[in-house]
């Protein structure tokens, strides 16, 4: 698990600026983390294999207007 928030000195004008650049910085991270390839656990092989888009997912809390 990753905790990603924004630099101390972060300024958002905006909620969808805000979003915007929450947004922008998960993607960068898991672009990274996929062609670092890193590695997860095959659930059929039990294996490790190269981390794939589709093994990822995004959890965060439930806000009004998401």
């Amino acid at each position: 698990m990753t905790l990603l928030r924004p630099k101390d000195d972060a300024v958002f004008n905006s909620v969808g600026a805000a979003r915007a650049a929450e947004a922008s910085a998960i993607a960068a991270h898991v672009k990274t983390a996929v062609a670092r390839g890193d590695t997860v656990l095959d659930k059929e092989s039990g294996q490790p294999r190269p981390m794939r888009f589709g093994d990822v997912a995004v959890l965060f809390r439930a806000r009004t207007g998401f």
